[in-house]
């Protein structure tokens, strides 16, 4: 199309293409598939042979198919969550047949017959504690599909899908193995043979475990000092969490070829310091060598994915609000993670940002269900001017925590706005509607839409909006000059109908549950890029502090918000939500599961 619906002075380039990069992850789960496999095969085959191998090798593929065959009927895709369930799945799906056609060889040997009556008892033999085998490994799979809120819908395909293919592998390995086994059987003189060589690995192996258990069991002193040392290790390991030895985190870091910019200034900025701003950003993160495209978005929404989409990117239509997506080169192209990337620039650009009087962070896509930000503190309070201020004491609270960065609030400074107030004894006698006033004002101002073009089958119409050039709009002279029409058909200048007056914009009241509530948001930064710590670092500051309201905040990790909002909102209190609540509700209804299943 280029030259023709496109003309040729006008640059084309694709900012996002998901179906490249789910592609990618696919192919590149398909390829691991194909790895596990090879790898399951490859040990059986050094274990048990070629024969058994080549069984277990023609019940994998079998599985799988029956397992997408129930995915189609169940509603599921073949995502990557789906495509990880199999890979997960596989290590299991072959233990049934393993389990079968090792007795099936054992029973030849014992009775030197290679007899299908044979198999057939040798897998009634071990039929029923392979059935409660596979429902043991169900039930083990089940309490992931307990989780509720983000994480539920994004794991479910896991505990659904790898029960599906742990009962397929259990019918495969009582339908299809015994007769790939018959089909495929050994001479009991091979039989022997590995018979004879198994049992010597045995002996190697038990002769290690005699020589390391048996002092355990007939010397008190060395078994209860190896117990005493495991629990000794045990919770040296748990400390490796309090000292941050190990750090913790929900998901990984992904290594994305994407992340934004998003530059907030105070309410009321004009639209040319946002361009400014936005401008000298983009030539900053030209100079990093990774960096192939830009895109800056200035006082109108950029295209939203699902991250954008939580965060309400398609809401920013504001003129002190700008995003710059940043387009990297692919990740095979370049030694350095997209994280890496995020952090430098972070660096370089948020002292330019502040110097402005703005605040920027820097998204990266996140690997899991996206939230509103990584860290965040949900204020409650018992009036609006104390919880702001509790909000605003919480706000310099991350700024001083040293694992978080990008800190922000939801709350809006006060700034000046200039509406019409209507003379409403003048509108009445002249018979005139407060609507006809406002649906001539919306005119004036371009947000009237007249209708839209089609053009062939475009999703998207072309709108056909009426405003009053800028020149025009910026005196308010001229905007009273507008006529509207009466019931009478007489036309009055807007002027004679009320008149333009300065006031200050009403600040905006968000709502949780029926709640009035802030929001305070951070990001991860350091080292220990996870939430709790920067959470933790906030706590300790609440030690000391006292609310606008003269009451001691409940902090701590028993009652300072981590499980829940405070009971009530007659005294400030505050929630941790964000990664926190993925991590908690995800492990909070797993381990419930779990616990019930056991």
């Amino acid at each position: 199309i280029k030259g023709v619906i496109i003309p040729d002075n006008v640059h084309v380039f694709v900012s996002r293409n998901y179906g490249v990069t789910a592609n990618d992850k696919v192919n590149e789960l398909i390829f691991k598939l194909f790895v596990a496999t090879g790898i399951v095969t490859l040990l059986v085959w050094f274990a048990l042979g070629w024969r058994p191998a080549l069984v277990v090798l023609i019940v994998i593929p079998i599985v799988i198919l029956f397992t997408v065959f129930s995915a189609m009927i169940l509603g599921l895709t073949i995502d990557r969550v789906s495509l990880f369930a199999l890979i997960f799945s596989i290590g299991i799906l072959v233990d049934d047949a393993i389990v079968v056609i090792e007795n099936i060889y054992r029973h030849w040997l014992m009775k030197e017959d290679t007899g299908i009556a044979v198999s057939v008892v040798a897998v009634s033999e071990v039929g029923n504690p392979t059935i409660l085998a596979t429902f043991t490994v169900i039930a083990a799979l089940l309490p992931m599909g307990a989780v509720r809120g983000m994480m539920g819908p994004y794991m479910s395909p896991i505990p659904t899908l790898g029960s599906v293919a742990m009962m397929f592998s259990l019918f495969a390995a009582f339908a299809f193995t015994p007769w790939l086994a018959n089909k495929m059987k050994p001479s009991m003189k091979q039989l022997k043979a590995a018979a004879e060589k198994e049992h010597k690995s045995n002996e190697r192996i038990g002769g290690f475990f005699r020589k390391t258990i048996t002092p355990l069991v007939e010397n008190s002193v060395l078994g209860y000092g190896f117990l005493v040392s495991l629990f000794v290790v045990f919770f040296a390991c748990c400390v490796m969490f309090y000292t941050t030895a190990v750090s913790v985190k929900m998901l990984p870091l992904d290594n994305k070829s994407e992340f934004d910019i998003v530059i907030n200034f105070p309410e009321g900025t004009s639209l040319i310091d946002t361009v400014n701003l936005a401008s000298r950003l983009a030539q900053e993160a030209k100079k990093f060598d990774e960096v192939v495209a830009l895109q800056a978005y200035v006082g109108t929404a950029s295209p939203y994915n699902f991250n954008g989409l939580v965060r309400h990117y398609y809401l920013r239509t504001k003129p002190w609000e700008a995003d710059i997506q940043v387009e990297l080169t692919d990740k095979t192209e370049r030694d350095i993670s997209s994280h890496e990337i995020a952090v430098a620039m972070r660096e370089v650009m948020a002292p330019i940002a502040k110097e402005a009087g703005a605040r920027i962070q820097i998204v990266e896509m996140p690997p899991g269900p996206p939230v509103l930000q990584s860290v965040v503190a949900e204020i409650y309070g018992p009036d609006a001017q104390t919880r702001r201020q509790f909000a605003r004491d919480m706000t310099e609270m991350f700024e001083k925590a040293p694992s978080i960065t990008d800190v922000d609030n939801l709350m809006q400074q006060p700034y000046e706005i200039w509406r019409f107030e209507v003379n409403r004894d003048k509108v009445l006698r002249k018979g005139i509607s407060i609507d006809a006033i406002n649906q001539t004002l919306e005119m004036a101002m371009g947000g009237f839409v007249v209708g839209d073009l089609k053009r062939g089958s475009v999703v998207d119409p072309t709108y056909i909006v009426l405003q009053v050039p800028l020149s025009a709009r910026s005196e308010f002279s001229r905007l009273g000059t507008i006529p509207v029409q009466s019931p009478s058909g007489a036309l009055l200048p807007l002027s004679e109908l009320g008149d333009f007056v300065k006031d200050v914009e009403e600040e905006i009241i968000f709502h949780k549950d029926l709640r009035d509530v802030e929001f305070v948001t951070g990001e991860n930064a350091g080292e220990l890029a996870a939430p709790i710590y920067g959470m933790f670092q906030v706590d300790d500051m609440l030690e000391d502090y006292v609310a606008p309201d003269g009451v001691e905040v409940d902090h701590g990790f028993i009652g300072g918000g981590y499980f829940g909002p405070p009971a009530t909102s007659h005294q400030s209190g505050f929630e941790w939500t964000g990664e926190w609540t993925v991590t908690y509700e995800t492990f909070r209804d797993m381990g419930g599961a779990f616990m019930i299943a056991m």
